[in-house]
């Protein structure tokens, strides 16, 4: 039944009325149930997942939401002969299905949340190219109480007195316990807020190969000018190991420009803005080595030209 409701939902995007019934029937349902588990299909794979869960509701919308992975995975391939990707803030696999392209690719997924990882370890049960790891990422060792937040597919994880006990650790340390891993060529951080962080404790392992480094660039609950601080703050650091340049992207998938790690005053405006408008304004960035950012770039602009009509 949960699955029926969720496909009319998406069947109905198209009709006003007819989708704002099946939106809010599934809405009381989540709370009826207290959010049930279901199996829908996204990136050519059946997952479970919650119903409240919004990523199939966004790809029916949206026709750039969550591509970037898929033609990401076909450029790493082409260029080095395999995918091997850290997939921190795995969620329930939706990042790992985007990317799993060849029989071949490898991952490391990276969960936190027991609700998010107990679907995680469904979707990819007995995949010996999927390894899981219960664990959050930041730039140091600990162990702490969080209170976890979900909604709509999401979660967010805060410092309480009372709350769910979960290890933190560096990339950096997870990696030399998972030596199969050191060479990944790609790493994909979601982490609603400790996305900074993750890079912070993973800079030894990106200076060996400079992988491509998929992240978000939002503010969270980190203050405002923590905020425009550590993300400029970051992007230094990552041209202090070694990397060039950048992507900017939109949170609906549409390619917003190239930036150069050198020069700064551009983007910088864009987290004014970001900052200081009252519209929620979510951008990913995604930092590759110089002479494959560019190659990537030609590529990206000519998906966009192609699906918007627009001539080079």
């Amino acid at each position: 039944m949960f699955n029926f409701v969720y496909k009319l939902m998406l069947g109905s995007v198209k009709s006003r009325l007819s989708f704002h019934f099946w939106y809010h029937l599934k809405r009381f349902i989540v709370i009826l149930f207290k959010d049930p588990p279901c199996r829908m299909k996204v990136h050519d794979r059946t997952m479970s997942m919650p119903l409240s869960h919004a990523l199939p509701l966004s790809l029916a919308l949206y026709p750039f939401y969550d591509k970037l992975p898929c033609r990401l995975s076909d450029f790493i391939y082409q260029k080095y002969g395999n995918l091997k990707l850290i997939d921190v803030g795995a969620n329930i696999g939706d990042t790992v299905a985007a990317f799993y392209r060849r029989n071949d690719d490898k991952f490391l997924a990276i969960e936190p949340n027991p609700h998010f990882i107990s679907y995680l370890r469904k979707n990819f049960a007995d995949d010996s190219n999927v390894e899981i790891i219960s664990c959050m990422c930041s730039s140091g060792e600990s162990q702490d109480l969080y209170r976890i937040h979900e909604l709509s597919g999401t979660s967010s994880l805060q410092k309480a007195e009372k709350g769910t006990q979960i290890s933190s650790k560096t990339i950096d340390d997870l990696l030399n316990e998972n030596s199969a891993f050191l060479d990944f060529n790609v790493m994909k951080i979601d982490t609603d807020g400790y996305d900074l962080e993750v890079i912070a404790g993973s800079i030894n392992s990106l200076n060996k190969n400079l992988p491509a480094i998929l992240f978000e660039c939002e503010c969270f609950d980190n203050g405002d000018s923590n905020y425009y601080d550590d993300c400029i703050n970051t992007l230094y650091l990552l041209k202090d190991v070694g990397y060039d340049s950048f992507l900017l992207y939109d949170r609906f998938g549409y390619l917003m420009g190239y930036h150069s790690l050198n020069d700064l005053s551009h983007f910088k405006q864009i987290l004014m803005y970001q900052l200081s408008s009252n519209i929620l304004i979510n951008t990913d960035i995604l930092v590759m080595k110089k002479e494959d950012v560019e190659s990537f770039y030609a590529e990206e602009k000519s998906v966009f030209y192609k699906n918007t009509n627009l001539s080079e």
